[in-house]
This record gives structure tokens, sequence and C-alpha cells, in this order.
């Protein structure tokens, strides 16, 4: 672990060096705010209800719906049901910490329930989980971010970057499923973001880079993970963990 301390994080970044690099940062006090923040299953209580354990600078979170805890194959699970009304919403949203100026990456890992009656949406935000989940083109004026949505009607996940007008959507190429799945959104620079979908296996499934209609540069956004289900059944996202983290040397 001393020798990749004094490695510098190479760009183009992998995401198996991203991945040691988050969870290293996770347990270690970085120079310079490497570790931006994590967020992830933290413990069981005695009654099977879940925390969330928050790091570095991403506090003040917020979970909406009933969360739980369980796991599987793939790890730890953080779950966030909604009520069985359309428009109820659950997930988690929280910690303002990113300006695209600052270069910086958002990795995290997710699973859907459902690809029928949802609005997902999981990345980076400067509103709370209800204005990020509320319309295809949500209240939240600065987005950028994973988007699916049976309203539009999407098949595929949908790439969304919002600027305080209308948003661009880029179609991911990727069916919409519920497998797990990491997604990485790479905030290059003020005027490009790249936004890279992994399966379970950290093979690519898809990737995009997007210059259009980004978020104010100077604009804070955070972490959103969640949905809003637009049916009267309860619908679930599935949270391992996400960690971000700025583009430079250890």
């Amino acid at each position: 672990m001393g020798s990749k301390l004094n490695t510098p994080i190479k760009y183009p970044l992998t995401i198996d060096t991203l991945l040691d690099t988050a969870h290293m940062l996770s347990f270690l006090k970085p120079k310079r705010d490497s570790l931006i923040g994590s967020f992830e299953y933290g413990s069981w209580a005695v009654d099977g209800s879940a925390t969330l354990r928050v790091g570095g600078i991403l506090t003040n979170f917020v979970s909406n719906g009933t969360i739980s805890a369980t796991v599987d194959a793939d790890g730890q699970i953080l779950r966030a049901t909604s009520g069985a009304v359309s428009g109820n919403d659950a997930g988690w949203y929280g910690g303002m910490a990113f300006q695209t100026r600052f270069t910086a990456f958002f990795l995290c890992k997710f699973k859907l329930s459902s690809v029928a009656d949802v609005r997902d949406l999981i990345g980076l935000t400067n509103n709370n989980l209800a204005g990020s989940v509320d319309a295809d083109n949500p209240t939240a004026t600065n987005i950028v971010a994973l988007q699916y949505s049976t309203d539009r009607p999407d098949t595929n996940f949908q790439f969304i970057t919002k600027g305080g007008g209308a948003p661009t959507i880029t179609d991911s190429g990727l069916a919409a499923d519920t497998a797990v799945h990491y997604l990485l959104i790479a905030l290059d620079s003020a005027t490009s973001v790249r936004c890279i979908i992994y399966n379970s296996s950290l093979v690519q499934q898809a990737s995009s880079t997007i210059i259009l209609t980004l978020p104010d540069s100077t604009t804070n956004i955070g972490p959103v993970v969640g949905l809003e289900t637009r049916a009267a059944a309860a619908k679930i996202i599935d949270l391992y963990g996400a960690s971000g983290i700025r583009r430079i040397d250890l």
C-alpha cells in the first residue's frame, strides 16, 4: 500500500485503478482532499435497518423512501423502496461537493429492480432527490447523470446533461436492465464530461463524451441515486456504494 501512495493517479484512469484508489482512500486521510467523499452501506442494526456511512466532505446526506439493508453475490446493499403511489420517490441525495471546473471522478455501483413504470437518475445534480426525478426534464437546473424514464419512453439508459436551460439527452446505446452496473462520470473540464457504464465484471458497456449543456462551472452539484415510481407500485433501487475522487497526484 505504501508504494501506491507515492504513485500519481494516471490519466486516462482505468476503472480498475479508480476502484483501487477509491477503496484505498476511503481508509486513509488523503493529501489535498484527493478523496471528495464516499457513501456506502454502513452497518447492520439489531432491527435489520440500514445506516449510511459517509466519508470525506460528502455530508448532509438525505434518504427518501424506505431504506433497508441486504446482501447479494455482488456485495452489501443499501436498498431504497418507494411507496406504491405514482409520483413517490426513493433514494439518496446530498453532499454538493463537485463543480465541473474542478476535474474529478464520480463512481457509483447500483442496480435497478424494474425497468417498467419508473424514472431513475444516478449522477450529479444541484437539487434534492424529488427535484431530480420529478420529470424527464427535472426541476434541477444543473445535471450530469444517467437517466432512464419509461415516460419518454426509453428502452436504453440515457445520459442527461443540463446547464440552466433545456437538457441534452444522449442515448448510451445500452438497453436498461436490472443487472448490476458501475457508472463513472469523469468531469474532465468545464466544457467536457465523460459518462461510462460498466457491468459487474468491470467490462465497459457504454461511453459518451458530452460537451453540450453542461452544468455551470461554478455551480455546486452533488450525488443523487434514486427513482420515482410512475405507477401504483413500489419500486426499488439498490446502492452498493459510491465515491468521488479529484484527479491529482497523491
